[in-house]
């Protein structure tokens, strides 16, 4: 299962260009994202929307320029962090 840890670094990897409150939103969108795509369970389990699942997924993988921009914020590169989420959405 993959948790925000994968794909979010940890402070001391982030690069200190950007304000924390960037790198701090940067990182709750992609743990929302990541929690409405199915992909990081919450302990409590909740129903997600077919249309929100897809909406994330979407986000996830499209390599969009919000997505890109949100990559950047924590300084990973976006195609990578693209190709690993797809990988992983395929692997179920």
């Amino acid at each position: 299962m993959l948790g925000p840890r994968d794909i979010i670094p940890s402070a001391a990897t982030i690069h200190h260009n950007r304000p924390d409150s960037v790198k701090r939103l940067a990182a709750e969108v992609f743990k929302q994202a990541l929690k409405d795509s199915g992909l990081h369970h919450s302990k409590r389990l909740e129903r997600i929307h077919p249309k929100v699942k897809a909406e994330a997924i979407c986000f996830l993988t499209s390599g969009s320029e919000a997505f890109q921009f949100w990559c950047q914020a924590l300084n990973q590169h976006p195609e990578r962090v693209r190709l690993e989420l797809k990988r992983r959405l395929t692997r179920g």
